[in-house]
């Protein structure tokens, strides 16, 4: 797990320092406050934030300033949500419609595309520095006089007051309440910061100037990790001593292990999306928008589940890591190859290949939060040296100088995912399998035919 998150790291340190194109505009309330995007145009850090407010704009205001920022003036329109994207496909803000005033967007030149909330273009303008700008909207964005009228509560024009105020960066004053936070960007932050994740957790967002959010991490982290050797070394050292040892040890073995597989997925996950967060921190801190309409999908899995053993207690904690490539074939549905991975024990020189086959249904995908269901099977296939005990009895057959045997497992799963990255998410995964012959793991460990089990797996995926 350590050397993975190190990895990890490290392809996020060497990201481009802009989040990734969306499928869209953003998922939110019509009624979300205006956005502010503090995205720096490409190649330059700059450090003035993109900022939307509701204001009057006169000629005057069309002299050219000192910001070095173009603005739009969008409005007045009939209430609704337009989201302003610029050339790469990136979102930069959110643009909230009133018919009592207009909306003015201050944004690094360049050239932008106006969309609704279904991703249709609304408008196409381009953004000069030191530059105003009227973005003409259709017909059926418009809004009356009268209707504005009627919005503002009175029978003649009003100035509204500024929705949000935006100040500079370097202003030493707290700001007001109806300010938004501003912070700087800095490009070497967004790999500085998952590298400094990976080594002391909650050190990135510490360093993209969150050290309350950093020490949360670092005290849950340690917490985990603390709670999880604690657990594993609670077994009782007299436990199987006596030949006959009544039941209520196995109970304690069961309860004990299966607090040591969710402890120990809860570290893994924490760990590694603290990594994941550091670099959307330091890079955007809009929220991500998923891959709704991606193609393939890798993900990186540890299963764990507790099952019978030999002696006493009669049980103990089994785990798999595993590899599958999925394919949304359409909107939700996903089928791909699953649990790919290679299994060895050194005794009688075993060797276990495993591959199957995964389908699912996207149920639920609002925000940032996916939820599916869906069933496989898991295919293995075990070669191992001849032994006195062999894979599969057959008195019939004269002993072998290997042996080989197979081994069906089909499998029911849910799954739920968190993005932390527009392109990476989270996973927990609850799956309940039956093997129809054994099922083999690491160090030629078993579990019986017919054996159900219950797992626990923790997720890595990343969408293209």
């Amino acid at each position: 797990m350590l050397r993975a998150a190190w990895a990890l790291a490290g392809v996020l340190g060497l990201a481009p320092g802009s989040s990734e194109p969306s499928d869209g505009p953003p998922d939110g309330p019509p009624d979300a406050p205006l956005g502010l995007s503090e995205r720096a145009s490409a190649g330059e850090g700059l450090r003035e934030p993109v900022s939307t407010r509701e204001a009057g704009v006169t000629s005057a205001d069309a002299a050219p300033g000192t910001t070095g920022l173009g603005r739009l003036v969008v409005g007045p329109g009939r209430p609704g949500v337009l989201h302003l994207v610029d050339a790469g496909g990136h979102h930069v803000a959110t643009v909230s419609l009133r018919p009592e005033g207009r909306t003015v967007v201050e944004i690094p030149p360049g050239r932008y595309t106006v969309r609704d909330a279904e991703g249709a273009t609304v408008a196409s303008v381009e953004a000069e520095t030191d530059q105003v700008h009227a973005v003409e909207l259709p017909e059926a964005w418009q809004v009356e006089p009268a209707e504005r009228s009627r919005a503002s509560g009175s029978d003649g024009p009003s100035a509204p007051s500024p929705a949000v105020v935006t100040g500079p960066l370097a202003s030493p004053d707290a700001p007001p309440p109806s300010e938004v936070e501003l912070v700087p960007r800095r490009r070497w932050a967004r790999w500085a910061a998952p590298l400094l994740s990976a080594v002391v957790p909650g050190g990135g967002q510490a360093l993209n100037g969150q050290p309350g959010r950093g020490l949360a991490i670092f005290t849950g982290t340690v917490g985990l990790v603390l709670g999880t050797v604690a657990v594993w070394g609670a077994r009782d050292p007299a436990a199987g001593a006596t030949p006959d040892d009544p039941g209520p040890s196995n109970a304690r073995e069961i309860v004990r292990l299966g607090a040591l597989g969710g402890l120990g997925a809860a570290a893994g996950l924490l760990y590694v999306g603290q990594i994941l967060d550091a670099h959307a921190q330091a890079v955007d801190r809009r929220p991500p928008t998923p891959r709704r309409r991606h193609v393939i999908a890798l993900e990186v899995a540890r299963f764990s589940t507790v099952g019978f053993a030999p002696g006493q207690p009669a049980y103990d904690l089994y785990s798999d890591w595993s590899l599958a490539i999925m394919g949304q074939l359409v909107p939700r549905v996903t089928l791909g190859i699953s649990d790919l991975g290679i299994k060895l024990a050194r005794h009688r020189r075993m060797v276990t290949v495993q591959a199957g086959a995964r389908a699912a249904y996207r149920f639920f995908d609002r925000g940032r939060v996916w939820l599916a269901a869906g069933g496989g099977v898991l295919l293995q296939g075990t070669r191992a040296n001849a032994a006195a005990t062999p894979l599969v009895d057959d008195p019939d057959e004269p002993p072998p100088s290997a042996e080989r045997a197979l081994s069906m497992v089909p499998y029911a799963h849910f799954d739920a995912r968190l993005f932390l990255l527009d392109r990476w998410s989270l996973g927990l995964v609850p799956r309940v399998s039956l093997p129809l012959w054994a099922r083999r793991y690491r160090g030629g460990r078993s579990l019986p035919r017919y054996g159900t089990t219950f797992e626990l797996g923790a997720t890595l995926g990343v969408y293209f």
